[in-house]
């Protein structure tokens, strides 16, 4: 029988990024490995060992199509009724069975469980597998009363005896294991919010500084690099460019120079609509807040009458985040909205 013994390991005390590199170095003592079979949800995986015996997989690639299967999709709806929501998009448990082969039918099984969140986080950094980690990457944030918004957060254990601190404080609230969102805001309508709002279980709290807005304007979502989403309301006012684009051409260069009408036929155009949405007098907070729109792979436009939401995409590749001259901020961005194809 081998040990086998594991030199660069997936820390059980800190919750994975899914697109980090998430790499694993393990060996077997006597080290007469021959090759390595990794399963995943019945899914085999085979390796093999360096010239030193040493094996080296790295999971990236494989939790990041694994936990994203729905293209980043918001499946959340919330309502009056409940304070927390699962978001079972946002966090996958992930059971990993090692099975080092010394000759073909000799083997030694180690298993292991990962806790993948759908996040990617900065050199240096971590998410700590806390019983409470903020997920919502920021200490305070700005919500608009009557526009749906909320903060992300994971738990560790399944309990009914969460506290949450919104518009009061509630107790005997349920959270299940993984990442959970406390909705501040709901489309129904607005609601007073106190200053810090946050969630206590145990021994571990959390809390986030709220400043409120009272107004109207044109409202997006986007999914941040950290996990969750993030929100604001740009200004009514903005400015709407009517954009055209060819789809392609075929080429039509069949006839005697004296005879022909086009050497190309056009396949269509595309009409699309780019639209530039400010945010004035804004703060340093709230800047490193709508500044997350430029990486975010998934931006989303509220729609009042129908309470949806629109994919668009942001086409805005830089912003100012820290300007000494400055004590607010003003910034835009601009939006493609989807396209319409005319063919011709």
């Amino acid at each position: 029988m081998a040990i086998i013994t594991f030199k660069i390991d997936l820390d059980s005390t800190k919750l994975t990024p899914a697109y980090n590199n998430a790499i694993v170095s393990f060996s077997a003592i006597p080290q007469n490995s021959i090759y390595c079979i990794i399963t995943i949800f019945g899914k085999e995986y085979k390796i093999y060992p360096d010239s030193n015996g040493v094996f080296w997989y790295d999971f990236r690639f494989l939790f990041s199509k694994l936990i994203n299967d729905d293209k980043w999709s918001d499946k959340v709806a919330p309502s009056l009724t409940e304070e927390v929501y699962l978001d079972d998009d946002l966090f996958l448990e992930i059971p990993i069975k090692y099975e080092i082969f010394s000759d073909p039918t000799t083997s030694d099984i180690v298993n292991k469980t990962v806790d993948v969140i759908k996040s990617v986080i900065d050199y240096k950094s971590e998410l700590l597998n806390n019983e409470l980690t903020k997920i919502t990457p920021f200490d305070k944030v700005s919500v608009f009363k009557g526009y749906p918004f909320d903060v992300s957060f994971w738990a560790d254990v399944t309990a009914p005896d969460y506290t949450v601190t919104k518009v009061a404080e509630v107790t005997g609230v349920a959270a299940t294991k993984g990442v959970n969102r406390l909705f501040l805001e709901i489309a129904s309508g607005p609601t007073q919010l106190l200053p810090t709002v946050g969630v206590k279980h145990g021994g571990d709290t959390i809390e986030w500084d709220v400043k409120e807005y009272d107004c109207e304007g044109i409202y997006l979502k986007w999914y941040v690099r950290e996990g969750g989403w993030a929100y604001w309301l740009f200004n009514q006012k903005h400015k709407e460019t009517i954009r055209g684009k060819s789809v392609g051409e075929l080429y039509n260069d069949f006839e005697n120079v004296t005879d022909i009408i086009s050497p190309k036929v056009s396949m269509g155009k595309e009409r699309g609509v780019r639209v530039k949405l400010h945010a004035t007098g804004i703060e340093q907070f709230e800047i490193d807040i709508i500044s997350t729109i430029i990486t975010s792979p998934k931006v989303l436009l509220y729609e009042p009458e129908s309470q949806q939401w629109l994919e668009v995409e942001c086409m805005t590749t830089s912003m100012v985040v820290n300007n000494y001259e400055l004590l607010k901020f003003n910034t835009s961005i601009d939006i493609d909205i989807p396209q319409t194809q005319m063919l011709l």
